[in-house]
């Protein structure tokens, strides 16, 4: 069974919010942790920091500023290291490189493989290479 992840959460309300109020209450309680994969302390200042990183990185990509987008992602990585991937995934896609965007996908589930919005990808992206069967597997994750 795949969980929500505290960051998958904080992006969503991120975005339904619009900008107005990044994070939603449950989401401010931080335990200050920090590990290797994730340099930055998980505090409320660095969610707010990754929040706006990624809007920021949504708009580029929306004006099809790749190249900028690419180093937004690289920061933001630096907050969620699961994202990296997955949003370059998106920008191969948006380029029509379904086998690249695939290619990040599996490896933001490598980093995160219980966050079920990376196995919703994983499933549109071998949908879109011809894979129906490894999509409806995937879909089922």
């Amino acid at each position: 069974m795949v969980r929500n992840t505290p960051s998958a959460i904080g992006i969503t309300c991120a975005l339904l919010l619009s900008g107005s109020c990044l994070f939603g209450t449950a989401f401010l309680v931080s335990c200050g942790m920090q590990s290797p994969s994730k340099p930055y302390a998980d505090t409320l200042e660095n969610r707010k920091k990754s929040g706006q990183l990624y809007l920021e990185c949504i708009d580029l990509m929306q004006d099809k500023k790749y190249v900028e987008a690419q180093r937004v992602i690289d920061e933001l990585a630096k907050y969620d290291p699961g994202l990296g991937p997955k949003l370059k995934g998106e920008i191969y896609y948006a380029q029509g490189k379904y086998e690249e965007a695939d290619k990040q996908v599996l490896e933001a589930l490598k980093l995160d493989p219980e966050n079920y919005a990376y196995w919703e990808y994983a499933a549109i992206y071998a949908y879109r290479l011809g894979h129906v069967k490894e999509a409806i597997e995937r879909a089922s994750q």
